[in-house]
């Protein structure tokens, strides 16, 4: 198999480690596809959103609801899917062609199987909101958003496997590509399925939440014929590899798991939080939904980061090369952005807000959070280069355990027991999970210093 690459460089061709700046610099070359990739991945989300809030604040709060469970659930299988990351980067830099040839068929067939359990789940969106003490009034539009998206899970699944099979190889355009022309397809139908009257000249019924889910499932598919087309004559040798290989399928999935486990468990905290958000009504839920669109977009950056630093490090790990100048750099210029970002959220946050809704009572909510939002976003930023470099190495066990320590033992208690003071506020909860965030970002930096200490004496000891 002829491997595709973006510079003619063929696989294991990589460039020895540099200097700080000169890793930099490459990184934010690999990165900004991924940036305008992942930046549009959550624009989707904010078109939902906002769309949703120009109708009103009932169908924005079902929105809301359902994006929290059926996001929730569609995250494990993504972060399952995450460990191809090392799988993919690892082989290129040793120039490994048979097992970057199995790998994507192995990516394809675990979509397939993740997508079983992840569909099935969005179905049950109104009951479990129900059991996590959601208003009522809320449940049947969630469900049904829910279920409206549960068709497109599995090309949702595909995507991503394609995405971490090309961005693994240096390939970062075709994802992007496919995410850009998603957004067009996505505002699109969302405006013609979602928004009251007639849309250029179409008279087609108005579905509320139910159309923002019809919406992304549609354009799930769209943009995973666009990545199959990108992989091209790679799919049927890769689906040959993967089947005659079983076993790499099995360590594909046992490299996963542990990924899907710390995604998943980062996404249940926030939602979670959401979640005692709701428990001041749905205003606040509507509110928190809006506040939460905003930061994800800024994150978006230091997420596409790691996600650089990921196919660095696993490119310089293959190569048998060192790679903690490449995850410092990384950790370097997420920070460097969240701390921007957090300066605008704390001058420009009105303005902002008024993008997604008029309402003056969720406005007034919204308000309160960002100025909490603004002071964790450096740590946000950083534990998604960390993250991102250590699954580029390997590591992916011990970062699950610093998500359950900082989340679960230590945010989440304590956001439960300040919401019960006389007084409390739905930014109570958000400065709970600020807490959590420092003490992974704290853990996941040690980690990294460890990890790149440890491969540097190896090199060093190599006869």
């Amino acid at each position: 198999m002829e491997l595709p690459t973006t510079t003619g460089a063929a696989p294991g061709a990589v460039a020895p480690a540099g200097s700080v700046s000169a890793e930099a610099a490459r990184l934010l070359r690999l990165a900004w596809p991924m940036v305008v990739g992942q930046v549009g991945l959550v624009t989707m989300g904010m078109v939902d959103i906002a769309v949703a809030g120009r109708v009103d604040e009932a169908v924005l709060g079902e929105v809301a609801a359902g994006r929290i469970w059926g996001f929730g659930v569609f995250l494990f299988g993504l972060g399952v899917l995450k460990g191809l990351d090392p799988v993919v980067s690892q082989a290129y830099g040793r120039g490994d062609a048979a097992a970057l040839q199995a790998s994507l068929g192995h990516g394809l067939l675990l979509a397939a199987l993740l997508s079983v359990p992840v569909g099935l789940l969005h179905l049950v969106a109104a009951p479990a909101l129900g059991l996590l003490g959601q208003d009522p009034v809320l449940l049947d539009g969630a469900g049904a958003y829910a279920a409206a998206r549960a068709p497109g899970v599995p090309a949702e699944l595909a995507f991503i496997a394609l995405s971490a099979w090309l961005q693994g190889q240096g390939l970062m355009r075709p994802p992007m590509i496919a995410v850009v022309v998603g957004n067009v397809v996505n505002l699109v139908l969302t405006v013609l399925l979602v928004i009251p009257g007639d849309r250029w000249g179409l008279d087609l019924p108005q579905l509320g939440a139910t159309g923002c889910g019809i919406a992304t499932a549609l354009t799930g598919w769209v943009m995973m014929g666009i990545l199959l087309i990108s992989a091209g004559p790679a799919l049927g040798p890769g689906l040959r590899a993967a089947l005659a290989d079983r076993a790499g399928l099995r360590e594909l999935t046992l490299l996963g798991l542990p990924v899907g486990v710390q995604i998943g468990m980062e996404v249940w905290a926030f939602n979670a939080s959401g979640l005692m958000v709701g428990t001041f009504g749905g205003l606040a839920l509507a509110a928190n939904a809006v506040a939460m669109q905003i930061i994800s977009f800024t994150f978006m950056v230091p997420f596409a980061l790691g996600g650089a630093a990921a196919v660095r490090v696993g490119h310089l790990v293959g190569a048998r090369m060192p790679f903690g100048r490449a995850a410092g750099a990384a950790v370097g210029l997420s920070i460097a952005w969240m701390a921007l970002s957090a300066g605008a959220l704390r001058g420009f946050g009105e303005p902002i807000l008024r993008i997604f809704t008029d309402g003056a009572a969720v406005l007034q909510i919204a308000l309160t959070l960002l100025p909490v939002a603004a002071a964790f976003q450096v740590f946000d930023g950083a534990q998604a280069s960390l993250f991102g470099a250590l699954r580029g190495a390997g590591d992916t066990r011990v970062p699950a355990l610093a998500n359950l320590l900082g989340y679960w033992c230590l945010a989440l208690p304590l956001a439960a027991l300040w919401i019960r003071r006389p007084g409390a506020a739905p930014a109570d909860v958000w400065a709970a999970m600020a807490v959590g965030l420092a003490v992974v970002a704290g853990l996941l930096g040690l980690r990294l210093a460890q990890q790149a200490r440890r491969h540097a004496a190896a090199l060093s000891l190599r006869p």
